[in-house]
């Protein structure tokens, strides 16, 4: 609209000018020679009616200057006006696109709100697991420890019955060394004994021959007390010493056991 306005005036001012080009007057020397009745010719004649055509040219001129700024101007504030019109309506349509995702966006934020509900009953089942967890292994960690000092124990055990066996059989050592020095004790004062009856019997024989009585023996006390060769026993001191050595045994097995008790307690 503004661009055929603008053509208008540009038409009306090139009219104008070309009537202006038209009425203007030509150089003198280019003119014919007329004749004596047209010389008086007033030349100012028509200068008042161009000064008006160039003062209105000047005012339409301007006017048409003055216009087409203002149209330019109105064409910016239009333009300015459709892109904010625009822009208003693509945030309207995008207001009305949210507006119609508000529904959808609820029912997201629901089952959100579920999914956290889950969650939470799954935190609290996976806290009351690792309690039970905790609880597991504190009762493995004890039951660890308590084999650990049962095989400590047991292994104090085999290590004192070893000793035990050890001090047994150097009791059995010492007791046969003994037993065989108090035989040969023993084997030695028959044999001594022996000798000297043997030697009284000599002696007696001897009488015998010579005098044909046999002489009375003068009976000492301290022979009643004594024991003779036929009298010696040694089974029967045997069995009374290995009675002796299997007391001694049981006193040895009891009191390792209450030392490995007192031990284990500790």
């Amino acid at each position: 609209m503004f661009g055929s306005l603008r053509d208008k005036l540009q038409n009306v001012q090139e009219g104008i000018s070309a009537s202006f080009r038209i009425l203007s007057v030509s150089d003198p020397s280019s003119r014919k020679p007329k004749s004596p009745s047209t010389q008086k010719v007033n030349f100012n004649a028509g200068a008042e009616l161009l000064d008006k055509y160039q003062t209105d040219w000047k005012e339409i001129h301007d006017a048409a200057e003055d216009n087409a700024r203002k149209a330019d101007f109105v064409d910016q504030m239009i333009d300015s006006l459709h892109q904010n019109v625009k822009k208003q309506w693509t945030d309207i349509g995008n207001l009305s696109s949210s507006v119609n995702e508000v529904p959808h966006l609820i029912y997201k934020v629901q089952e959100l709100i579920e999914e956290i509900n889950t969650l939470k009953n799954t935190c609290e089942e996976v806290q009351h697991s690792l309690l039970e967890l905790e609880d597991l292994v504190e009762t493995q960690v004890l039951r660890e420890e308590q084999l650990d000092h049962r095989f400590q124990l047991a292994m104090y055990k085999e290590k004192k019955l070893a000793e035990f066996e050890d001090f047994r059989k150097n009791l059995e050592k010492e007791h046969s060394e003994k037993l065989r020095k108090y035989e040969e004790h023993q084997t030695s004062i028959l044999h001594e004994r022996q000798e000297a009856f043997g030697k009284v019997f000599s002696e007696e024989m001897d009488e015998f021959k010579k005098s044909g009585h046999i002489p009375k023996l003068e009976i000492r006390g301290h022979f009643d007390k004594e024991i003779s060769l036929e009298e010696v026993d040694l089974e029967a001191d045997k069995s009374a010493l290995d009675e002796f050595l299997q007391d001694v045994d049981n006193d040895s097995d009891s009191n390792i056991d209450f030392q490995i008790e007192a031990d284990s307690t500790k």
